[in-house]
């Protein structure tokens, strides 16, 4: 989507059956211009994440796996949780997310 451009979306259903689906692209040496005409040397120099997300998913930032993989004994219930994700997750991720039981100025250092 280009700089400015916003788009609005009205529906009756629940917020609890929203999914996104959000595509990160990493161009290394090659342009856009050559993954776009489909060179198969410059599709390889692409790096691409793909995440799909549901309304409060929570994925772990690379800061938040480092702390929460290290973590050893998590005192509370988000933290356990966090800890087991982190097993799961089994590397930090680029697309990250935070949910209202985030307490963001909190944010593992």
């Amino acid at each position: 989507m280009e700089a400015g451009m916003e788009r609005v979306y009205r529906t009756v259903d629940p917020v609890s059956h929203l999914r996104l689906q959000v595509r990160l692209r990493r161009y290394n040496s090659a342009t856009k211009a050559e993954v776009l005409a489909g060179s198969s040397a410059a599709r390889k120099d692409v790096d691409e994440e793909v995440a799909d997300i549901a309304w409060q998913q929570k994925i772990l930032g690379p800061r938040e796996w480092n702390y929460y993989s290290k973590l050893k004994n998590p005192e509370s219930e988000q933290a356990k949780k966090y800890v087991q994700d982190a097993e799961l997750q089994k590397a930090p991720r680029s697309i990250f997310t935070f949910v209202d039981s985030d307490n963001a100025l909190s944010y593992p250092s």
